[in-house]
């Protein structure tokens, strides 16, 4: 933002009212530094303020702009021609059109977020704002006719959620779920979440992931954002629903020892129509069997010079009662050590 020349108001004085906000500014400038006064005012995030003033000249074309500047809170109470610390918040004005008589008054939507031109005072919300209103719009206000300062102010509140409170993941699918807050100030604690989550669903830095492929459910959850000005709570409900298709949840490489128990028991999910009909196909280590009734290969491994260690790959499927049948399958590894 161009450095600017600060220039001190002559005439009526400047006020920003807490609801139906208006800020008034005299258009009558002298050389002198401004004065600046710091207003204990806080405004919600979202709140619309109307900023009029007078005596500008007339602009209905070439409109004149209002830009905001934020400044350290050890500042707010005087600006001066080397006020360095402040910034421009906006990047560019928001047009204002002055009426014959020199006159304006515009609504703008207060917020601590980025928010695009035309329509919104963007703050930061750790800094108090301080609107500029300059004349000349496409010289960025180096116009020296009139330009004038308000009062400052800062912008609070809205602490809460903007992620919705509900979702939906599919079994069998990868459906990661962002929670999102906003507040101010804007320095967010990490979200918590706290509740049963389905199985291969885990929580982290405000994302759920995973896959899971637990039978259909609904979680009820709890999300919960803090920071400075309290703690939000946001009651949350995953759902799980069924697959489409029907599938078998994988299983990762797993180890038989020789001499040890071994159990391992597949589950279906999607949509089927049971009873499913299991079938395990390939070579399983001697001593395991499948059962076709639980979906479960167990055993004992023996212990002999015939047996044969390393990897066994054994094939699990299974048929529904659908017309025409729904199948699925799934290939396994039985890692088979003495």
């Amino acid at each position: 933002m161009p450095r600017k020349t600060r220039l001190a108001l002559i005439g009526a004085a400047l006020a920003v009212a807490s609801s139906g906000v208006t800020i008034s500014m005299a258009g009558v400038a002298s050389a002198s530094a401004p004065a600046l006064t710091a207003l204990s005012t806080s405004y919600v995030h979202g709140t619309t303020i109307t900023v009029s003033g007078t005596g500008f000249p007339t602009r209905s074309a070439d409109p004149s702009g209002l830009e905001v500047i934020e400044c350290s809170a050890a500042v707010v109470t005087a600006l001066d021609a080397s006020a360095s610390y402040c910034d421009g918040s906006t990047q560019n004005p928001l047009p204002i059109l002055t009426n014959s008589s020199g006159n304006f008054s515009a609504s703008y939507q207060v917020s601590a977020l980025s928010t695009g031109f035309g329509s919104n005072i963007t703050c930061n919300p750790l800094n108090p704002c301080v609107l500029w209103v300059g004349t000349d719009y496409n010289n960025d206000f180096l116009d020296p006719t009139s330009q004038a300062f308000s009062s400052a102010f800062t912008v609070t509140g809205s602490l809460g959620f903007t992620s919705g409170s509900t979702d939906s993941m599919v079994q069998g699918a990868s459906n990661p779920f962002t929670f999102s807050a906003t507040g101010n100030p804007s320095t967010l604690s990490s979200i918590a979440v706290t509740g049963a989550l389905p199985p291969g669903i885990t929580y982290s830095h405000g994302v759920l992931s995973g896959t899971t492929y637990s039978a259909p459910a609904s979680y009820p959850l709890t999300a919960t954002v803090s920071n400075a000005t309290g703690t939000v709570n946001q009651n949350f409900t995953l759902t799980v629903t069924a697959a489409a298709a029907p599938g078998i949840a994988p299983v990762p490489l797993t180890t038989a020892t020789v001499g040890d128990a071994y159990s391992q028991t597949f589950s279906a999910y999607g949509t089927f129509k049971t009873p499913l009909k299991w079938k395990a196909s390939g070579k399983l280590p001697k001593g395991l069997k499948f059962n076709k009734a639980t979906a479960t290969i167990s055993g004992t491994p023996t212990s002999s010079k015939h047996v044969k260690t390393g990897d066994y790959n054994v094939t699990i499927s299974f048929k529904d009662h659908s017309k025409p049948k729904l199948s699925a399958s799934e290939s396994i590894t039985i890692d088979l050590v003495s």
